[in-house]
């Protein structure tokens, strides 16, 4: 999956959960557009840290669903 990590970072910020995911995927059509357009009451979880946890999930051989 190609934005799979902007998944991981938007999931992973403090006070957004699978409705508030699914209620901005709806919105704005993506996951990038919703990351573009979060609140600015929410802090975005760091890119680099999705990065990260991707990459260890992939060392270890896992993978993750979305």
């Amino acid at each position: 999956m190609d934005n799979l990590e902007e998944i991981i970072q938007l999931i992973n910020t403090d006070g957004i959960g699978p409705v508030t995911f699914n209620k901005l995927l709806v919105k704005y059509g993506s996951v990038q557009e919703g990351i573009k357009n979060l609140p600015p009451k929410y802090k975005l979880y760091p890119l680099s840290q999705a990065r990260k946890e991707n990459k260890v999930a992939k060392s270890k051989g896992r993978h993750i669903i979305s």
